[in-house]
């Protein structure tokens, strides 16, 4: 099974991991823009935890099947998955990533035009 809607090739960068821990840790003084933040985060947790099962179920699937015995999971689906579960993780994370780097350009801004 070959999911086709998925990328071939998916990446993330260090930096937006980087980005990513910033915006966790942060806490914004307006309750919009923090419950907006918050909602971010779950969602990003949601597709950590898709990836966290989905490599889970891949490795053991794969452990299975490396020992010399063919088990009853499906070593080719489950690979499919993890590559969809971390396409999504990737795109979470640049949408999430970019985001915050629209804010805090405008953030910039802001304090420029404040200084002059």
């Amino acid at each position: 099974m070959e999911l086709t809607a998925v990328p071939r090739d998916v990446t993330h960068s260090i930096d937006e991991l980087r980005m990513l821990a910033e915006i966790c840790l942060l806490r914004l003084p307006i309750r919009e823009a923090e419950s907006r933040r918050a909602a971010r985060m779950r969602t990003m947790v949601a597709a950590a935890t898709d990836l966290t099962r989905a490599l889970g179920d891949h490795t053991h699937c794969m452990l299975v099947n490396c020992q010399g015995s063919h088990g009853a999971g499906d070593l080719e689906l489950e690979t499919e998955r993890l590559h969809a579960a971390f396409a999504t993780y990737c795109d979470v994370l640049r949408s999430v990533a970019k985001e915050h780097r629209r804010l805090l350009e405008a953030q910039e801004e802001r304090e420029v035009r404040r200084r002059a």
